[in-house]
């Protein structure tokens, strides 16, 4: 229907700039003859023969030209003005497209398009004890986000961000969460319900006090804006939270604030993971305004996507090991179908680390009957089963079949820690 408009309201462009321009050369033929007339007037009343009128001094052949020549069909004014007027409308609102998007319905779109992340004096604060986008041994080193980022920075997020509550899931009171106006999907279900996947975040947090709190990390990996990381920290449990979108980690930052955390309980790593070093630059889905990937400034992105104005650099999952101090560690990943990405940059830190459970969403679509055809599906179950993991639903906790998935969101449960997972059913 996109492509059906662009294409009738281009049409009724071409058709109002036509018309103007013929409207424009029937005044200018009709100045020319009123010229013509005056002049030839002028002449006729100095040389006339007696008895002549002045008019007859033109021939009839000339003023019959005349006139088939000027007497074009004339197109209705008040058509020709609603045309125009529609046309017009409907080209700005389809080459000012993405600009809409960014105010309104992506609303986090404009968020610090006016910050240079790439300036020397902006790079030095962005990160903790290293310069962000400075590749150092052939690589970017993740970016850890400081305690205090530049007030540029948390200002313009803090004033563009909604405040709201979720229901903690292990005290009887209210966590604040900042979060986007607008359109967006954790922001919408949240405010209904002040939850988010609320039996998914309360099985973690079982299984995270069965394994010892003291004793185990939760790394969020693809935090967004951190209704996992909130509530693992409001248990009381050291938690890595990643992201590659820097306005959901300082909406994180904020809301921990307010949960008065232990200090140092909550970690920020600001990344894309990917093996190929590189600057990227998320792709935002021009409907849904989910993220879908992240281009290296190469070639121009898809019509259907928005790009953003912040860059953000590639790194590996395995640089988080010296991050994770304890002797288990529970994943959640949603990395929006770039799953795949951060598993084969990660698979010492899955071999090395205790990694006992990681909860995963496989990509949803009206394409897909099941889960078993989302993308990369194949190698991301020889990932796990290789790895001796166990598919289970997170809800039942019964074992799945993975050549027939029909649960979209998942755990991996390595083979023997099993048991203590079925203990918090």
């Amino acid at each position: 229907t996109g492509s059906n408009c662009g294409a009738a309201c281009e049409k009724g462009l071409l058709w109002c700039m036509d018309s103007v321009q013929w409207k424009a050369k029937f005044a200018l033929i009709k100045h020319v003859r009123h010229l013509t007339e005056k002049s030839t007037t002028r002449v006729a009343n100095r040389f006339r023969p007696a008895g002549i009128q002045p008019k007859s001094f033109v021939s009839s052949a000339m003023h019959r030209k005349r006139v088939r020549c000027c007497s074009v069909r004339k197109r209705p004014v008040f058509l020709l003005g609603a045309v125009c007027t529609a046309s017009v409308l409907c080209w700005l609102i389809l080459h000012l497209r993405a600009d809409t998007l960014s105010a309104t319905r992506c609303a986090g779109f404009s968020e610090l398009s006016s910050v240079n992340f790439l300036h020397d004096g902006m790079r030095r604060r962005l990160c903790q004890n290293i310069t962000a986008f400075t590749i150092i041994g052939g690589k970017f080193p993740l970016c850890q986000l400081p305690d205090r980022l530049p007030l540029s920075i948390e200002h313009e997020v803090r004033r563009a961000a909604a405040v709201d509550h979720l229901t903690s899931r292990v005290a009887d009171r209210n966590i604040t969460i900042f979060k986007y106006r607008g359109r967006g999907l954790v922001s919408r279900t949240s405010f209904r319900s002040q939850s988010w996947e609320l039996q998914l975040v309360s099985r973690l947090i079982d299984i995270m006090r069965a394994l010892s709190k003291s004793e185990v990390t939760f790394l969020d990996v693809g935090s967004d804006i951190g209704v996992y990381s909130l509530q693992a920290v409001d248990a009381g449990i050291a938690t890595v939270a990643v992201d590659w979108n820097i306005r959901n980690l300082v909406r994180l930052r904020l809301s921990a604030r307010k949960l008065r955390a232990r200090p140092g309980l909550l970690r920020l790593f600001w990344a894309f993971f990917h093996t190929r070093v590189s600057i990227r630059y998320l792709q935002y889905d021009a409907e849904s305004c989910k993220l879908v990937g992240a281009r290296d400034g190469s070639g121009s992105p898809k019509s259907a996507v928005v790009r953003d104005t912040v860059p953000v650099a590639t790194g590996l999952g395995d640089d988080l090991i010296p991050h994770l101090r304890t002797r288990f560690v529970v994943m959640k990943i949603h990395f929006e179908t770039r799953e795949r990405d951060f598993f084969e940059s990660s698979a010492k830190l899955i071999d090395e680390r205790q990694v006992v459970v990681v909860l995963m969403e496989w990509r949803r679509s009206y394409f897909y009957d099941s889960a078993a055809m989302s993308p990369n599906y194949g190698r991301l179950v020889n990932f796990f089963t290789s790895r001796f993991f166990v598919l289970m639903s997170p809800i039942t906790l019964k074992r799945l079949n993975p050549e027939d998935i029909r649960d979209w969101d998942t755990i991996w449960v390595r083979w023997d820690y099993v048991h203590i997972v079925k203990r918090t059913l």
